[in-house]
């Protein structure tokens, strides 16, 4: 299901796959640039105010079965991912399941989130780091 709670903008190039039990959700005036993909087989839901660059990949799951060999059991293969609201993700990010960021958040260009991030007014970059705090950001 697709879940639209204000105005919401894509550009060219967009892809959206949502599995039979995912929840993709846009808080109000979402924007997003060219080239983005949005994988939810479980949820991934922005909050208001957010602008995604161009080419940036948001994937809830692994998006195949993995298996630990000695166990015999399958890994847990999907977490929710959760952005904050006046939220800026540069170009060439990818987030990762399980990942949760803060209001007022810049992620910097090419970077690749893959956990939760704690904090609000703060500039993320490379691998899950915190450049800078108490900052924001205008359009």
């Amino acid at each position: 299901m697709i879940e639209f709670t204000g105005k919401a903008t894509f550009s060219r190039g967009t892809q959206i796959i949502v599995g039979e039990k995912g929840l993709l959700k846009f808080g109000d005036d979402f924007r997003c640039n060219s080239n983005c993909i949005f994988n939810a087989r479980t949820k991934i839901a922005f909050g208001d105010d957010c602008l995604l660059s161009w080419n940036v990949t948001l994937l809830d799951s692994d998006g195949h079965k993995i298996i630990n060999l000695h166990e015999g059991s399958l890994l847990d293969g999907t977490k929710n991912i959760s952005i904050g609201s006046h939220v800026w993700i540069c170009s060439g990010i990818t987030i990762l399941k399980g990942v949760c960021i803060g209001n007022h958040t810049i992620i910097a260009a090419g970077s690749i989130i893959t956990k939760r991030i704690d904090g609000e007014h703060i500039l993320i970059g490379g691998h899950n780091k915190v450049l800078k705090q108490e900052i924001d950001w205008e359009v």
